[in-house]
């Protein structure tokens, strides 16, 4: 098999776009999984609580999908930047 996602051409002023979208987004998540986490610390309502933790947990996982698709968006710059 060979690989041919390096063949397609792409668009760095995309790539920075799209970079700077993801950027903005996981400064957003962060801010919401901090929330989650004070609320299971210092709420007095166990159904707060529980739910809050159930909340976190979803945010982690979609900051770890946002966390890759930050990582692929910045190799494929380097890419380009090394092709000149």
């Amino acid at each position: 098999m060979i690989a041919t996602w390096h063949l397609v051409p792409t668009d760095r002023v995309r790539l920075s776009e799209e970079l700077g979208d993801l950027d903005a987004r996981r400064h957003t998540l962060d801010t919401k999984v901090r929330q989650a986490a004070n609320q299971q610390r210092y709420s007095a309502d166990p159904h707060e609580k529980a739910q809050a933790a159930q909340d976190e947990a979803v945010y982690m996982a979609e900051m770890d999908r946002l966390m890759t698709r930050i990582r692929a968006v910045e190799a494929q710059l380097l890419l380009i930047a090394k092709r000149g």
